[in-house]
């Protein structure tokens, strides 16, 4: 997944710095990207836990998602980037989370049990096509029935302004599309994905999609 993954993918400048965990971290923060996440987590994905729920979190980064899971989920994080695990590992040393250092394919998540909930947050925007239907496919393989994948990402809109459609184009990741874009790669392996536009998540003019998509 590694190579194409690069080609959807700018790591020069600042947004080579935002690979290095303490300056990602304090970046997200600063734009408001972290609040969004937890507004998206309270809506979407906290009505679902109930006892040990089982969570899948596809590119945790540094994990900071898992602040705003229940304490009781069983949490599995995967992400490429050796630093950031480090740093989640660290950080929720008191958590019941597993953080692994490699892609997430079939062959990383032979050996777990199926989840309740997968999350792909800021993902597929890095991904081009042929990776993207991989991560849907795995997501779905990995679920359990009636299990949910949730991804969150930029988006391009009909009706959005220049200067936020600008914001977007400069991500680290280089294959934002647009909410139809998003919703056919979905619709490959589930039937009637959900997706939500928000036009001003952030502190900075942005717009993100949310994506739910249930396995029947």
């Amino acid at each position: 997944m590694q190579p194409e993954q690069q080609k959807s993918e700018i790591r020069s400048g600042l947004r080579h710095v935002l690979a290095v965990s303490t300056f990602y971290d304090f970046f997200q923060r600063a734009v408001g990207a972290y609040d969004w996440r937890k507004r998206v987590i309270e809506q979407h994905v906290k009505p679902l836990c109930s006892g040990t729920t089982r969570i899948l979190d596809i590119g945790c980064g540094t994990g900071e998602i898992l602040e705003y899971l229940p304490r009781q989920a069983l949490y599995f994080g995967f992400d490429r980037n050796s630093e950031y695990i480090e740093s989640a590992r660290k950080r929720f040393v008191n958590r019941n989370a597993e953080f692994i250092c490699e892609d997430v394919n079939k062959n990383s998540i032979a050996g777990h049990a199926q989840f309740d909930i997968v999350l792909a947050i800021g993902i597929l925007h890095h991904l081009d096509d042929g990776i993207s239907s991989e991560l849907f496919e795995t997501a779905r393989g990995a679920l359990t029935s009636g299990g949910m994948l949730l991804t969150l990402d930029p988006v391009y809109t009909r009706d959005q302004s220049s200067f936020a459609k600008y914001v977007v184009s400069k991500d680290r990741g280089q294959a934002v599309r647009t909410d139809n874009e998003y919703l056919k790669l979905a619709e490959q392996y589930f039937s009637s994905p959900n997706i939500l536009v928000d036009e001003s998540p952030l502190r900075i003019p942005y717009t993100g999609i949310v994506m739910t998509c249930f396995k029947s």
